[in-house]
């Protein structure tokens, strides 16, 4: 046999070697430090499967080792140290695919027709959490997707909380808890925090634009999808909603988060954000970016650290909005659909990420359930989500969060 070949499989660990002839042939020998750091090196493969081989007994020796004979104390501390470094590692190996040990044993395995599980049917989550009930101070803010939560809430029971009129003739409640409009990137929610809560000072910046009507109305940048017919108005309006989001943002306990782009725009200016993008505004006067994965949960995470300075307990559940992007400025170098699939992708990341980074964030997987466990999930324009399918993802969060 070739000596070279190390065997790795488990049932050779365990039966090729002897573990009391191991131990007794190091208790035998004159053991020195560097002897005992050869069976811990877990860098080592070969170190590993001594390991294997006579774990238990080596703890218990490095435990009874006459310290006499090992000049650095704080080096046995290491040994041991590692020793119980590999131990965990092997524990997380070992119990990495194992249902039983999972909150929810159906998240380690993909449903699929010889499972009797259908990914039509499936509840995506990974732990149940009694996080809310209806009596709980709820927000929302974000993407397109964010109105169809905050619709939901208000139809619902839930304590969704407004401090603004906002209501939309479509479906007559509240888009969201101010006149803070639909927001689509994270350095907008960093940058609406600032702004609430620290005064931040934006330019008064509008564009024009002909409503349906036939009349000239006012856009705010920073407040997408929000319209003013006289600039009085415009003005009237921006405090009030800093001192209503304010109020909403202070008093709410869960709040829920849609991220919708990657791509964003700033102006050049003072370098602030635009909640999507320019629209009618001169080219001068912006730039582009391209947020990345570490760009993302940098904003979050700037956002939350501000927010929590006033609302300490508030607790974020996080999620990506499945609705595409409608224009990329990246189409020189891709097309819609790949530009659209790779910022999907870059905020799927940092939501989580961001989730996992911080207590009291949750991650909230609507993204996938529209994508891969609904059949029909869009409306015929191929991008906003039908009715049925907003109402499979709340009940999901309802199973998810609700507290039973």
């Amino acid at each position: 046999m070739n000596e070279n070949v190390c065997f790795v499989d488990e049932d050779n660990l365990k039966n090729n070697y002897s573990r009391t002839e191991a131990v007794k042939s190091i208790l035998q020998s004159n053991v020195e430090t560097d002897k005992i750091r050869e069976f811990i090196n877990v860098l080592n493969i070969h170190s590993i499967q001594q390991i294997e081989k006579i774990e238990d007994l080596l703890l218990t020796y490095l435990l009874n080792y006459n310290n006499k004979n090992i000049d650095d104390y704080c080096e046995t501390n290491t040994l041991l140290s590692n020793f119980f470094v590999h131990k965990k590692s092997k524990a997380d190996v070992i119990n990495c695919y194992n249902i039983n040990t999972k909150s929810n044993p159906a998240s380690v395995w993909y449903p699929h027709s010889n499972s009797g599980r259908s990914v039509y049917t499936e509840n995506i989550f990974h732990k149940k959490y009694n996080l809310l009930d209806k009596s709980t101070p709820i927000g929302s803010a974000g993407s397109c997707f964010a109105i169809e939560i905050a619709n939901y809430m208000q139809t619902n029971g839930f304590n969704y909380i407004v401090k603004e009129d906002n209501k939309s003739i479509l479906t007559n409640t509240h888009s969201s808890c101010a006149r803070y409009g639909t927001i689509f990137n994270a350095s907008a929610f960093r940058q609406l925090i600032e702004v609430v809560f620290y005064n931040k000072q934006l330019p008064n910046y509008v564009w024009r634009k002909l409503n349906n009507e036939g009349r000239i109305v006012y856009n705010d940048p920073f407040r997408e999808e929000i319209e003013f017919d006289t600039i009085d108005q415009y003005f009237t309006s921006k405090q009030q909603t800093i001192d209503a989001a304010k109020k909403a943002f202070s008093e709410t306990k869960i709040f829920i988060i849609t991220l919708g782009l990657n791509e964003v725009w700033k102006f050049k200016s003072d370098h602030s954000v635009c909640s999507r993008n320019p629209w009618n505004t001169s080219p001068s006067y912006v730039y582009k970016q391209i947020l990345s994965v570490e760009n993302n949960v940098d904003e979050l995470q700037k956002m939350l650290d501000l927010w929590r300075q006033y609302n300490p307990e508030i607790q974020f559940i996080i999620s990506v909005s499945p609705v595409p992007m409608i224009r990329t400025f990246q189409g020189e170098k891709m097309h819609i659909m790949t530009a659209n699939m790779m910022s999907k992708a870059t905020l799927l990341l940092a939501a989580n990420e961001f989730a996992n980074n911080n207590t009291g964030v949750y991650y909230f997987p609507s993204f996938e359930k529209i994508m891969y466990g609904i059949e029909k999930p869009f409306m015929e324009d191929f991008r906003h989500i039908n009715k049925s399918a907003v109402n499979t993802i709340m009940k999901m969060f309802e199973f998810t969060y609700l507290k039973m």
